[in-house]
């Protein structure tokens, strides 16, 4: 069972860590869809969330203070949850299949949150990194 978390801590740390890279990679094409749903420092705010989801993708893919991790992980999907990708406020009258795919994609993230904060995350840690790791709390020998 340990192992099949270890797996799913990995990928879902992975996945949040490419997602971040993509934010630096594709600057230039993110800068103006955020520009378009009115966020101030379109820019800045694209990288800064990259910033964001970086850090948080390493903290949950290493396992170093993985409740850190998940915190910054939920700072990034709130605001952009309502803010970039509010289908419900779409005007036009065509389907929205983009935006449909989109919600697909933002299930599995919103959905392994509470997974990432269970507490077997601490337990197939590396003792250096379990005492370092929860808010700063020492791991029980």
């Amino acid at each position: 069972m340990q192992y099949l978390f270890l797996a799913g801590r990995v990928l879902y740390g992975g996945f949040f860590l490419l997602a971040g890279i993509d934010h630096f990679r594709h600057v230039g094409m993110m800068t103006p869809y955020a520009a378009a749903k009115g966020i101030p420092a379109p820019r800045l705010s694209v990288l800064g969330s990259g910033s964001l989801i970086v850090l948080g993708g390493l903290s949950v893919l290493l396992g170093v203070r993985p409740t850190w991790g998940v915190l910054a992980l939920t700072l990034f999907l709130v605001p952009t949850s309502f803010r970039m990708h509010n289908y419900w406020a779409a005007t036009d009258p065509s389907p929205p299949t983009g935006c449909n795919q989109l919600q697909e994609e933002h299930r599995a993230p919103w959905g392994s949150l509470d997974a990432a904060l269970h507490p077997a995350a601490v337990a197939i840690q590396p003792p250096a990194v379990r005492r370092s790791s929860h808010l700063g709390m020492r791991a029980r020998k």
